[in-house]
């Protein structure tokens, strides 16, 4: 069982330019530990910022949609908790 855990409620990125929201989200991403999370919100689509993080992630994003517009769009992102099968063959020894 994994416990999740936000680093700060929410990033509100409205009135920032682009690239800067970019490093501000990409900096708060790389700075989470498996299993925590924080919120963004945002006042365009963030479909081109999801697909970057998707991309740089390495399958470790995770991605809930909590508002999707038209004035204002909430994300959830946090990093995935990787699952320890607990055995050598991954879980295939039913140990």
């Amino acid at each position: 069982m994994s416990i999740e855990t936000a680093v700060t409620n929410t990033l509100d990125l409205c009135g920032l330019a682009p690239l800067k929201r970019q490093q501000v989200v990409f900096g708060y991403f790389e700075s989470l530990q498996p299993g925590q999370w924080f919120q963004v919100t945002t006042d365009h689509d963030p479909k081109a910022l999801h697909e970057q993080l998707k991309s740089r992630s390495g399958g470790s994003l995770t991605w809930d949609v909590l508002e999707a517009g038209p004035t204002a769009w909430r994300v959830q992102l946090g990093k995935r908790v990787q699952e320890s099968g607990g055995c050598c063959s991954g879980g295939a020894c039913h140990g």
